[in-house]
C-alpha cells in the first residue's frame, strides 16, 4: 500500500471518529448551511470566479516576461484545466504546468519558456504566501493563539521556502547550482529508499531546473518585468482572504480582517505540509480550529469551512475538469 493510500485511509479514519464524536452537532450545522445569507453566498460565488482570474492574471503576467504571449481563450483555457490539475494532484503547483504546455504546442509557442514562465509564476506566488503568513504567524503570536502544531508546520513550510528562495537565486547565478538544489528532494528520498532497503532509480532530468535558469537569465535583463506576476501573487492572496471573509458574512459572523487573514493563512500553511491533494482534512480542520478559537460556535464554523472550501476548491476544479472535457474547435489547432 503507498503513501497516499495510507494518509487516505488514516484520514477517512479521522473524518470518521470526528463524525462520530460530534454527530450531536451535525444536525445544528446542518439547519446554519440551510439559513446561510443567499447573497453573501452569491457574492462568494463571484470571488470564486474573481480568484480564478486572477490565476489566469498572474500566470499570464510569468509567461510575458519571459516572451510568452499565448491567446485570451488559451489562457483562460489553460488556466481552468492548470487549476484543476494541481487540486487534484500533490505537486507544488507544478501538475498544472502539463495544461499550459499543451497550449503553447497547439499555437506554436515555446514548451521552454512556458515552463519557465509557469515556474517564475510558482515562485512569485510562494513569496507572496510567504508574506501573508508572516503577518498572520505574528498576529497569532500576540493573540496569544500560537501553538506547538503551528510552529511544527511553520518550520516545515520555512524549509520548502528556503529551498524555492535557493532555487531562485541559483537561477540567477548557475545553471549548476540550480540544477544542485533542485536536485536535493531525488537525494533524499534516494537516501532514505537506500536506508528503507528499497531500490531506487534516480531521475538524472535537469531539464525543469535548466528552464527556471533560462528563464530568470531573461528577465534579468527587464526585471520589472516579473512585478505585474508578484503583483498576481499578492491579488490570489488577497482574494482568498476575502473568500473566508464572506463566507464568515454568510453565516452572520461579523468581523475584521484578522479572523479570515489568520484562518486563510494557517488553512493554507497546512494544506501545504499535508500529504493529501488540496490540503484535504488538513486545511478544513485547521481552519475550523482557527474559528473556533477565535470564539466561533462549533457548528457554525463547520459550516464557514464548507462553504469557504467549496469557494476555493470545488467550484475551481469543476469548472476545470468541465473544461478539460471540452472539444477544442479545429480552428484552434
Amino acid at each position: 500500500m503507498n503513501r497516499q493510500r495510507v494518509a487516505t485511509l488514516v484520514l477517512a479514519i479521522v473524518v470518521a471518529v470526528f463524525l462520530a464524536v460530534n454527530r450531536h452537532d451535525i444536525p445544528t450545522t446542518w439547519r446554519v448551511l440551510r439559513n446561510a445569507n443567499a447573497a453573501w453566498i452569491a457574492f462568494g460565488g463571484l470571488l470564486s470566479i474573481v480568484l480564478m482570474l486572477q490565476y489566469v492574471w498572474a500566470r499570464r503576467a510569468g509567461l510575458v516576461a519571459v516572451g510568452v504571449h499565448l491567446p485570451v481563450v488559451s489562457l483562460l483555457r489553460a488556466a481552468a484545466v492548470a487549476h484543476s490539475l494541481n487540486i487534484v494532484a500533490k505537486s507544488g503547483g507544478i501538475a498544472g504546468l502539463r495544461a499550459y504546455r499543451k497550449e503553447a504546442e497547439r499555437v506554436g509557442e515555446s514548451t521552454s519558456r512556458v515552463t519557465g514562465g509557469y515556474l517564475l509564476v510558482i515562485v512569485a506566488g510562494d513569496v507572496a504566501f510567504a508574506m501573508l503568513l508572516l503577518v498572520a504567524m505574528v498576529v497569532l503570536v500576540v493573540d496569544g493563539r500560537f501553538s506547538a502544531t503551528d510552529a511544527v508546520a511553520a518550520s516545515v513550510f520555512a524549509v520548502y521556502f528556503v529551498l524555492v528562495v535557493s532555487a531562485l537565486i541559483a537561477a540567477s547565478r548557475s545553471r549548476a547550482a540550480v540544477r544542485r538544489i533542485y536536485g536535493l528532494p531525488e537525494q533524499i528520498r534516494a537516501r532514505m529508499l537506500r536506508l528503507l532497503h528499497r531500490h531506487h532509480t534516480p531521475n538524472q532530468s535537469h531539464e525543469s531546473a535548466d528552464e527556471l535558469f533560462d528563464a530568470v537569465q531573461i528577465v534579468r535583463s527587464r526585471p520589472l518585468a516579473v512585478l505585474p506576476a508578484i503583483g498576481g501573487g499578492l491579488g490570489i492572496e488577497i482574494v482568498s482572504v476575502a473568500i473566508v471573509w464572506v463566507a464568515l458574512r454568510s453565516f452572520g459572523v461579523h468581523t475584521g480582517i484578522t479572523v479570515p487573514l489568520v484562518g486563510y493563512a494557517v488553512s493554507t500553511m497546512f494544506s501545504i505540509v499535508g500529504v493529501l491533494p488540496a490540503g484535504l482534512g488538513f486545511a478544513e480542520a485547521s481552519l475550523g480550529a482557527v474559528l473556533v478559537s477565535y470564539s466561533v460556535s462549533g457548528p457554525v464554523a463547520a459550516a464557514v469551512v464548507i462553504t469557504e472550501r467549496a469557494f476555493e476548491v470545488w467550484i475551481p476544479l469543476a469548472l476545470g475538469a468541465l473544461v478539460a472535457v471540452m472539444p477544442v474547435r479545429s480552428d484552434e489547432r
